[in-house]
């Protein structure tokens, strides 16, 4: 895709730090990072989201991630690794990526869960039953 900026940087025609790269996946550090290795996982073909990530490629991608995850976090001394991927309107980029950075259990990186979300029992159930029923068919 023309516009695509990781596919530029994939085609060599924007700079990026290269930490890692094989036939299907490039591996470049974070411009805005939030810790020391934070780096962003890219399929070099181009796949918009996790909804076109194909399971070979997404494959890939995890086995780099993990290997990624085990060097950064010895290199950096991070108690806690962590992966973040974002589709929808909240994605950043048009083209599949995913985030693997390190954090101390002490920095200011803060999941605030949303209030009001119904964690009875019976909710908890339903909603299982309507993912088993309709993701795998």
């Amino acid at each position: 895709m023309a516009d695509c900026l990781f596919c530029k940087i994939i085609a060599g025609d924007l700079p990026a730090q290269i930490v890692y790269e094989d036939d299907a996946v490039l591996a470049i550090l974070d411009i805005d990072p939030i810790s020391d290795g934070h780096t962003l996982l890219l399929p070099k073909c181009d796949i918009k989201d996790i909804y076109a990530l194909d399971e070979i490629t997404g494959g890939k991608i995890m086995s780099v991630a993990q290997k990624l995850t085990k060097v950064i976090q010895l290199k950096y001394g991070y108690d806690t690794m962590m992966l973040m991927q974002v589709n929808g309107l909240s994605q950043d980029h048009p083209h599949f990526h995913l985030h693997v950075f390190g954090r101390q259990k002490n920095n200011d990186i803060k999941i605030l869960y949303p209030t009001g979300v119904d964690k009875s029992p019976e909710h908890l159930n339903a909603v299982a039953e309507d993912i088993r029923s309709s993701a795998f068919n």
